[in-house]
Parts: C-alpha cells; structure tokens; sequence
C-alpha cells in the first residue's frame, strides 16, 4: 500500500512539474506583418508586445519559484518513504569490484553475483559501500569474500580463498550463515572461529541456468574450445599468440555467451569453470601459475562431491583430459538458503518451479 502511494505521489508530481514548466502562449504580431499595419495599429502591437514581455519576465520568475517548490517535495517525499522495501531495498550486497594492481575492472566471477541477485530479487539491488560506520549489514555471495565480512553479515554461497588463514586477518566472530561454498571453508569457520555452519554446499552461480533462460547452450557451438585465464595471469595468455582466448574482465555477458558457444572451457578462473558446468559444457581447471592458492578450487570441487578432481598443468593436457565429471551439488537446497526475508515485497519464484532435480 505505501509504494502505491509512492508512485501515485510520484506520478502527481510529474505531471504537475509538467503543468508548472509548460510555456506560456503569447500572441505577438510577427513583426514582418507589423510593418504594414498603419501607425495607429502598430503602436498598439508594440505595445501589447511590452506587455507580453513584462508577463513574460513575471511568469519566468513565478516558475523558477514554483519549480523549487516542487523539486523539495519531490525530495522530501524521497527521503520520508526511503525505507519502503521493494525490489531495489532490502539487504545490500557486497562483491568484489576495486583496483588491482592500479587497474579497475569488473572480474566476471564477481559482477555475476551481482546479476543473480538482482534476477533472484527481481530488481535493482543496493550495493554495499565499504567504509561504513558502524559497517551496515550485508550480503555476501559469490565469489571468496570472507576476508570482506563483518559481525551478522549473511552468507549465502561465498567461500574463503586460502590466502588469508590467521584470525586476526578477518573482522568478525559471528556470522548469519545460509550456505557455503564447500566444506574446506565450513571447516575453516569452525576450527578458526568455532562458528557452525549448514552442511549446505554449492556456488550460487551454478543456478544460473535457472534465472538466465535467455542464455542457452549452443547446438552447434563456433569454438572447439576456449582458454579463460585468471585476471592475473592475461599476461601469460596473450590474445595474439592464443586463439580463443577470452578475458574475465570483459563484459559478463559476453564471456557467458562464447562459454555457450563452445564445446570444451579450459579455464584458470573458477567462475569459468563453474558456469560452464552450470550449462553443461565440459571444463577443466587449469593451474600454471601460484598467483592463485588452490583452496578455493578444492573447495568448490569438495562442495559439489568430486574429492579425486584432477587439473592441467598445460592446455595441451587439458584438452587430453578433456572435462571434469559433472558436479552433483543440491541446487535445490542451495536456492532455498537465499536470505528471502530481506526482501518481504518480493514475490520469490519456487524452487520447484526452478526444474531444478
């Protein structure tokens, strides 16, 4: 009932601020047919003119007033229904998006957290501002963000990455955790912070089939394969000495879409891996560098039951090995941790109308 009243408050004002900004009509003689009017009747012209002018000024100076007016309701309203849940309300998530290295860039593994979570809650999500004091609650997803949490933050899929393992390195001792992303990090909670965890596995992004329908596995793909390389190692797969490489940091839909069109993922970055295994599409892991510890790669495998996962070492061994076996992991489960209570307005999609099995 209140965000009704906020869009017909809304509505009223627009259509008054048209009303208020609307030109006035004066009706002045042009002046090339003034000059063959006699004296008389030009003088009068000119003088309706002057007229016309002085309301003219009057009117301006009243519509700036009135403008103003209506520009601090308008923001007045805002702000007395700012706590009205909707769509772009509820809790704000945050996922990784800051330099690296002096660079900026969105790394596909992290700004797909943002994605499934605006299509969970069907709009616009809040997104969390580091530096907030006291730090606000928030939601942490996809991608290796313990490092990130606060006391109470709500988890829902993330994980931990294995580069930092001292309690002291994290800001926490408490957490609302819903699901996780495999048990090295449930058991990394518990053994550093004694904070107990479900035993409910799985990377949100593997649901992604489910909230993305209009992205479909190709019938007949254009790539035998792909090379996706962690941000970190673009360097070591550069795309004039590689063929069918594809960056992380390019638009998230993109890299999806040549994911889709190809028959094999050989990938150094896990979310390259994932939603590949997510659509189906064979993939195997590929290591050649340390930049990144393999804790988060085990975590993942451990979370969706395959304990004896083999990676590459070369894309020529992988495409020897050619893919994983698939991942078994409760999708089901996974999408029913997701914190729906933040969200009271939002009417939820069921899980068993997911087709998940």
């Amino acid at each position: 009932m209140q965000t009704l009243f906020i869009k017909s408050i809304r509505l009223y004002c627009g259509r008054l601020q048209t009303l208020i900004l609307c030109p006035e009509f004066f009706c002045v003689t042009k002046r090339g047919a003034r000059s063959n009017l006699p004296a008389s009747l030009r003088e009068q012209a000119q003088s309706q003119t002057e007229k016309g002018r002085r309301r003219k000024s009057t009117f301006q100076a009243d519509r700036s007033i009135k403008c103003l007016f209506l520009t601090i309701l308008i923001y007045l309203t805002q702000i007395a229904f700012a706590d009205v849940q909707g769509p772009s309300e509820g809790l704000p998530l945050y996922y990784w998006n800051e330099k690296w290295h002096g660079r900026i860039f969105e790394n596909f593994g992290d700004i797909i957290s943002l994605k499934l979570v605006e299509r969970i809650v069907g709009g616009p999500v809040r997104i969390y501002k580091k530096g907030q004091k006291p730090p606000e609650k928030k939601l942490l997803a996809i991608g290796s963000l313990l490092y990130f949490a606060n006391n109470n933050d709500v988890l829902w899929g993330t994980g931990t990455n294995g580069k930092f393992t001292n309690k002291k390195d994290f800001k926490f001792t408490s957490l609302d955790i819903r699901a996780i992303r495999g048990p090295l990090t449930r058991q990394f909670l518990w053994d550093t912070f004694q904070i107990q965890c479900p035993e409910i596995y799985g990377d949100p992004a593997l649901l992604f089939p489910y909230f993305f329908p209009e992205f479909k596995r190709k019938d007949n793909p254009i790539f035998d394969y792909i090379i996706i390389p962690h941000y970190s190692e673009e360097d070591l797969f550069l795309k004039e000495e590689w063929d069918n490489v594809v960056y992380s940091t390019e638009p998230w839909n993109e890299i999806l879409e040549k994911i889709l069109n190809s028959r094999f993922v050989i990938s150094s970055s896990l979310h390259g891996v994932i939603l590949a295994e997510a659509y189906g599409i064979p993939a195997r892991l590929l290591v050649v560098s340390k930049n990144e510890p393999l804790f988060k790669y085990y975590d993942y495998y451990l979370g969706t039951n395959r304990p004896h996962f083999q990676y590459a070492t070369s894309v020529d061994e992988a495409m020897e090995m050619g893919g994983e076996s698939p991942f078994d992991c409760d999708l089901k489960k996974l999408y029913e941790a997701f914190p729906f209570e933040f969200w009271p307005n939002v009417e939820f999609r069921k899980s068993t109308n997911l087709n998940v099995d």
